[in-house]
């Protein structure tokens, strides 16, 4: 036969939180970004046929491995840069 454990062994007792107390904390509102609203002003401001162009870029530089279509990989990849990095200072 078992011997007869205390229901309260083994158990940690946690603090009971007042919630009156609790929400009468100051708290700071958090900022709420709304993402869609972000994306489609960043694909208006930089030109969704920018990004477009960046991933044709980039297949044909995957194809032909030459350093014309390299070269035009960077450069679109650096203006994307600059507009992102101008985005994102202004945030």
């Amino acid at each position: 036969m078992m011997p007869r454990r205390d229901s309260t062994e083994g158990v940690i007792p946690f603090p009971v939180r007042d919630p009156v107390t609790d929400s009468a904390r100051p708290r700071t509102p958090g900022r709420v970004i709304e993402l869609e609203a972000y994306r489609k002003a960043l694909r208006e401001e930089h030109g969704a046929e920018e990004w477009d162009r960046l991933a044709r870029l980039g297949e044909e530089a995957w194809t032909w491995r030459d350093p014309e279509s390299l070269e035009a990989l960077e450069s679109c990849v650096a203006r994307l840069k600059a507009a992102v990095v101008r985005e994102w200072e202004t945030t």
